[in-house]
Parts: structure tokens; C-alpha cells; sequence
């Protein structure tokens, strides 16, 4: 493999396409630790990246199936305009597709890499690192990533099925990204959700991608996230909250899917300013005692607010209107009403 351990810039001299670089299928493996079911692990990596902050761009590296493409272990080594593709003499089973056989990035504890504007298939890991991603076309791929660490995600394109999946001590932001058949799933850390794009699965893919059952946006476990001004459509749920997680749903735009916004979330929190139309179910509150404030739901063939068993909600402000039924108050809870637009001929019990 190419081993880099200085500071050098390594370029192409042209277009990306033009410029190849090849590494044979055999090539020499990269000892990656232990595991308790498997043994011993090994992967090839053509480049490996050691404390290194170099710059590589402008190129196409082919990788061998069932292997990696670039490690990264420490140093701030920036990628830039590449294009990491499946070795052109891999053969591909039907049964399987390049995501699940390609790992185009490893970023190990330390690093703090930064990629823009490149192109990759396949799964991609980083643990305790501190990514940046800015400007990539992303398809068919799973993002995870744990902490600790800092992770910032702007103006990305994921395609076919891509998953951001962000665990335990991970904080960062993910803005300006642009989802189809994709979602962002958090289990931990702490979150700035602005401003992305997500449009629900217009199919299955072989591999890793996303299910038509995923949540758009959920945050679970014990993370912590303000999600803001993002816009989901197609969804089964559009934002679900869950768990320990602490989050602030404010100003976003949910459009066609069956629940706009799960709240299961034991204590308080905020949902304020959203407009949910369409779909099934508006916003169901399942858990706990949040702040709704300020939204618009209209339009659910089904149901625009639900208050469930033991939940106390404070609602004021809200316009819910043009639902199947409008709101259904569950026997025991205890929701705290203020002054509402809520369509009093389609208000139920239960």
C-alpha cells in the first residue's frame, strides 16, 4: 500500500476520472485489532495516512473488495475531489452490492480528516475521531461514527439509502444536506439538525441502506439535539424523539409522511413552530411533558394530535385544523390548554 507519514500533497494532474490509481486485489493488510467473535482482523487499505496532515485530491482510487480504501491514524490530513470506486477487476455476487463489500474512509482515535467534494459507495467508520465533511456525493453508504469527537456534516448529498448513524460522546452539527431514501439516527452526543433536505425511500437497495420504516430524523439514547428548519417528506415517521434524548423540534417542515412527529420522550422538551401536512397522523405525544407551541397541522386523513395516556403538554398557539379528527385527548392525560386554533367539530376523546 502507499504509506504517508509527512506533510506532501498528492495530485492528480487533471480531471479526477483521467487518473487512476490502482491497487492490486492481493495487497498487503492492515492489522486492525481484535474482535471477541471473530479473531484477529485485517483489512487492506491501498493508502494509509500516519499522523500525517496531507492533502490528497483530484483522483480516482480503486479498491479491492472486501477491503478498505484510505486509513487515517491521527494528523489532520485533508481529501479533496476524489472519487474511491470498486477495483476494476472486482466481481460483484448479485447477492451483494459494492456498499456492503467497500470501507472507502477508517478514520482512527485522533484524526480529524476533512473531505470535500468527493465521491464514494460503502461503509464508512471513524471511531473517536473528529470528522469534517463538506460538498460529497455520498450513495448507497452507512456514516458511522462514534465518539468522543466533533462532527461536522455541511452541504452533502446522499444517495440511494445512505444512513448517518452518530453515537455515544459524538457532538457536532449536520446542516445544508440534501437525503434521498436516507436518514439521520443518533443514539448519543450532542446536535445542531439544520436546514437538511430528507426525502423518504423510493425503494429497497441490496445492502446496508435504509428501510421504508426508518425514522427521517430520531434521536434516541441519551443524546441531545436542536433539530431546526429541515424539511422531511415520505416518510413512515418524519422526527421521533425517544428514550433519554433531550431535543428541540423547531421550525421544521414535514410533509406527506404517516406520523410528522413522534415525541416519546419521558420529560419536557419543545416542539414549537412546525408545519406538519398531510400524511396519517400529525403529532403524537406519547411521553412526557412537552412545550407545542406554535405549530400548524392540517391535512392528516387520520388524526392531527394525539395526547397519550399520562402525558401532560402544554399547548398554545397551535393551528390544527383539516384532519380527520383534529385531536384526541387519551383518559388520564392531564394536557395544559391554552389558546389554540383547534376546529371544535373534529375534537375526540378516548
Amino acid at each position: 500500500h502507499l504509506l504517508i507519514d509527512k506533510d506532501i500533497t498528492l495530485a492528480g494532474d487533471g480531471p479526477r476520472e483521467e487518473i487512476v490509481v490502482e491497487f492490486p486485489q492481493d495487497g498487503p493488510a492492515q492489522y486492525m485489532g481484535y474482535d471477541e467473535d471473530e479473531g484477529d482482523q485485517w483489512l487492506s487499505f491501498p493508502v494509509v495516512l500516519q499522523g500525517s496532515d496531507a492533502v490528497v485530491r483530484s483522483l480516482t482510487i480503486a479498491v479491492p473488495l472486501g477491503g478498505g480504501g484510505i486509513l487515517v491514524e491521527g494528523g489532520a490530513p485533508e481529501f479533496a475531489d476524489l472519487s474511491i470506486l470498486p477495483h476494476p477487476d472486482a466481481e460483484i455476487r448479485a447477492d451483494y452490492s459494492a456498499a456492503e463489500l467497500m470501507l472507502p474512509f477508517e478514520f482512527m482515535e485522533g484524526s480529524s480528516p476533512i473531505v470535500r467534494g468527493s465521491a464514494w459507495t460503502g461503509f464508512l467508520y471513524g471511531g473517536e475521531s473528529s470528522p469534517t465533511f463538506e460538498g460529497n456525493s455520498i450513495t448507497a453508504s452507512v456514516m458511522a461514527l462514534d465518539g468522543p469527537g466533533e462532527v461536522v456534516l455541511r452541504g452533502n448529498t446522499f444517495l440511494d439509502g445512505a444512513l448517518l448513524h452518530l453515537e455515544f460522546d459524538l457532538s457536532g452539527t449536520i446542516e445544508g444536506n440534501d437525503l434521498t431514501s436516507g436518514a439521520i439516527g443518533m443514539d448519543g452526543g450532542t446536535w445542531m439538525v439544520k436546514d437538511n433536505v430528507v426525502r423518504g425511500p423510493t425503494h429497497v437497495s441490496r445492502g446496508p441502506v435504509v428501510s421504508v420504516t426508518s425514522p427521517a430524523i430520531s434521536f434516541g439514547g441519551a443524546s441531545s439535539a436542536d433539530i431546526v428548519g429541515n424539511t422531511v417528506t415520505g416518510f413512515e415517521t418524519g422526527i421521533q424523539v425517544s428514550d433519554e434524548a433531550v431535543a428541540t423540534v423547531e421550525g421544521n417542515d414535514l410533509t406527506g409522511n404517516d406520523v410528522g412527529i413522534a415525541w416519546d420522550r419521558t420529560e419536557d422538551g419543545g416542539i414549537e413552530g412546525n408545519t406538519v401536512r398531510g400524511g396519517i397522523r400529525g403529532i403524537e405525544i406519547t411521553a412526557g411533558d412537552p412545550s407545542v407551541v406554535g405549530n400548524v397541522v392540517e391535512d392528516a386523513s387520520r388524526l392531527g394530535v394525539f395526547i397519550g395516556v399520562g402525558t401532560g403538554p402544554t399547548l398554545d398557539g397551535n393551528r390544527v385544523c383539516g384532519n380527520g379528527t383534529n385531536l384526541i385527548v387519551a383518559d388520564k392525560a392531564e394536557p395544559v390548554m391554552g389558546e389554540n386554533e383547534i376546529c371544535p367539530d373534529e375534537v375526540a376523546e378516548a
